[in-house]
């Protein structure tokens, strides 16, 4: 049982990591969450999850939200130093740098 927790803990902390990324993406283009779920093809809740961590999202959604971005899967899940000029971040966090720093 322990294990598993571990897991869905991690799990969570991802999907929190990712949410985190793009939202400091959608930020960076200066759009709505409404825009780029207009963007994307998804509703307007169901993106505000995604970037809140509550949702496990599909990879179709996940490729959706990348195309609304403007990106790649790959561009939005490492760092970018495309978007180091957002206020109090020297650069774009990668899932699994957001990922620890939520677990330390």
């Amino acid at each position: 049982m322990r294990k598993q927790s571990i897991r869905v803990n991690a799990v969570n902390n991802e999907l929190a990591a990712l949410g985190k990324n793009i939202r400091r993406a959608r930020e960076k283009m200066d759009i709505s969450q409404e825009e780029l779920a207009f963007r994307c093809g998804l509703h307007r809740t169901y993106l505000s999850d995604i970037e809140r961590g509550a949702r496990n999202l599909s990879f179709s959604s996940l490729l959706a939200v990348a195309q609304g971005l403007g990106s790649t899967v790959s561009e939005i899940t490492r760092t970018q130093a495309a978007f180091s000029d957002l206020p109090g971040k020297s650069h774009f966090q990668s899932v699994n740098e957001l990922s620890s720093n939520l677990t330390s």
